[in-house]
């Protein structure tokens, strides 16, 4: 495989003039929040509401592992490449300082997304989903290897040149105390105690520690927990959020009084679960202590239906909750058992993946099945659950919205929803799904809907031929060779012209350091900015400002929402 790596960065000035490509930056999109619950200013709405360019910084010269498809309008830009190195951000955020004699190496897999405009710039949160057990190094200027998942923050100017970035977790903490760390002392990084493992979605979100962004990622593992990870480096266990295959820790902003977190388990044939926590002068964030519950759905007969194999696309259910005993919590086995023990102990679904609050309807939280071989959901599906208005385990509606198959979705995985449409992407399992996407000779894609699943169209794919050669999933599996995906997509404001897509790839098949600037990265796989969206027409229904991401955190124009990827 061709190896890629960059040393020094390009004018994207220059390229946009070649591209046609509108620039990042100035007016009235930045990040705009409203005070917690508690009343508390958020320190955001002190900021400066305008990124400006301030200084040139960096942009990868590497090839862009995606592609914009015809009818899609939009423009695409790689940003930072795996392997990568860019100056070294140290301090706590938004008051970082660039070493002028340190790096910081872009590490592999990234997934999810964050992303949020202070101080005249863009800061974008990434989780690297690495499994506990593999190494990553930290740079070249800096000895040692990070063990496991990690979250990098990098730091780019309006025009989307990267200026630094930095390992943001240095400590690990739950209700026992402190149970690890990561640590840079002078040009050597050291690790202790607690290995994450697989982060992929996240949620950053501004509801809670007084305004400030506060990342949620999940890890999709066995037993993974939810987390909560401060700007100041401290990644607090939520404790009392069920233990599962976490893909995603969703903040509601519905609920002002508690905190309410969506867990998407990504297992076979397993409920969806709600974290609701109680928020005091002792916990004002409400990580500390809560309870978890699962979700049941019921027929208009009032019968539980055990799976969503018993639900019929486009009609709606009742939704409710059943509260999970909470000696079971942080027992992923015993919490199976008691779930399998009985009904009304949560509705099945096959493997759930990302979602994300509908940033035009306060309560209504999306979200994608991505399916499995040999069950009722064999290509995956789009859900959309209502909560109830009031108290947040109170009883809702959910409706199936749309099924994948042939000429639609395969195996969806990541969403983001802008500008009225919801981005969904693929990351394709074997069997069926990969079946299907050799027939239509085609590679995984980012697909763009309305949001009752209609009106599908491809508007990106995964491009691997300048590093494999093939771009097909038939000739990529002819050729023994693994096909990518796309992931963690979310909204990006402050864009002349319009609102742009962040997102990433994880190029499955670069596994060699020379594919990775000589690094021990893992994994390949890239940063992207897709620019020139066009206008839905749909509009915001209703605008709210206490913004957070499931990638991204909010801006001035009324609204936030956002989210990262698997």
């Amino acid at each position: 495989m061709k190896a890629f790596h960059t040393t020094a960065g390009i004018s994207l000035s220059a390229l946009l003039l070649g591209l046609g490509l509108a620039a990042c930056g100035g007016g009235s999109d930045s990040l705009r929040t409203e005070s917690t619950v508690l009343n508390q200013p958020t320190a955001l709405e002190s900021s400066e509401r305008t990124v400006s360019k301030k200084e040139s910084g960096f942009l990868t010269s590497a090839p862009a592992q995606a592609a914009a498809l015809p009818g899609s309008e939009l423009d695409l830009l790689p940003l930072l490449t795996v392997g990568d190195e860019v100056p070294l951000l140290t301090g706590s955020w938004p008051d970082l300082e660039t070493d002028p004699s340190r790096t910081y190496g872009v590490a592999g897999i990234p997934d999810g997304l964050g992303w949020v405009q202070a101080r005249g710039y863009n800061w974008v949160w990434v989780n690297h989903e690495m499994s506990a057990g593999n190494l990553s190094d930290f740079s070249s200027t800096v000895s040692g290897q990070i063990n496991g998942a990690r979250v990098s923050i990098f730091k780019f100017n309006s025009d989307w040149e990267c200026l630094g970035g930095m390992n943001l977790i240095n400590t690990i903490v739950d209700e026992s105390g402190v149970i690890g760390g990561i640590s840079l002392d002078g040009n050597t990084v050291s690790q202790s105690g607690h290995v994450f493992s697989r982060f992929c979605s996240g949620n950053l979100s501004t509801l809670f520690d007084h305004g400030q962004p506060v990342w949620l990622p999940g890890e999709e593992t066995g037993g993974g927990r939810g987390w909560a990870i401060y700007r100041d480096g401290t990644a607090l266990s939520i404790d009392d959020a069920q233990r599962c295959a976490r893909e995603n820790n969703w903040a509601m902003r519905s609920f002002r009084n508690e905190t309410v977190l969506v867990g998407t388990d990504d297992s076979t044939n397993r409920p969806l679960v709600l974290y609701v926590g109680d928020r005091s002068h002792t916990d004002r964030d409400g990580f500390r202590s809560g309870s978890s519950w699962v979700l049941n759905i019921e027929d208009a007969a009032g019968n539980f239906i055990s799976n969503t194999g018993e639900m019929l696309t486009g009609e709606t259910y009742r939704a409710s909750w059943a509260l999970i005993p909470a000696e079971y919590y942080t027992n992923t086995a015993a919490y199976y058992a008691w779930t399998d023990a009985a009904p009304w102990r949560g509705t099945d679904f096959v493997r759930l993946e990302d979602g994300e609050e509908d940033p035009d309807q306060d309560g209504d939280f999306y979200f994608f099945t991505t399916g499995s071989n040999g069950t009722h959901d064999v290509y995956g599906a789009l859900f959309r659950l209502e909560f109830n208005e009031r108290r947040p385990t109170g009883s809702g509606r959910i409706t199936r919205l749309a099924e994948g198959g042939p000429g639609s979705f395969i195996s969806p995985d990541n969403l983001t929803i802008s500008g009225g449409y919801i981005y969904g992407q693929e990351d394709v399992n074997g069997g069926a799904p990969l079946n299907q996407m050799i027939a239509e000779q085609r590679n995984g894609s980012v697909w763009r809907m309305d949001k009752d699943g209609g009106n599908q169209l491809r508007v990106i794919t995964q491009d691997q031929t300048p590093y494999d050669g093939f771009n097909t999933a038939g000739e990529l599996a002819a050729n023994g060779i693994s096909i990518w995906e796309t992931s963690g997509i979310i909204e990006v404001g402050g864009c002349r012209g319009g609102s742009g897509l962040l997102f990433t790839v994880q190029a499955h098949s670069l596994n060699d350091p020379a594919d990775m600037g000589g690094g021990n990265y893992v994994q390949g796989g890239q940063i992207l900015l897709a620019t020139g969206r066009p206008s839905s027409g749909h509009g915001h229904g209703k605008g709210h400002g206490n913004g957070h991401g499931h990638g991204h955190s909010g801006h001035g124009n009324g609204h936030g929402n956002g989210h990262g990827g698997h």
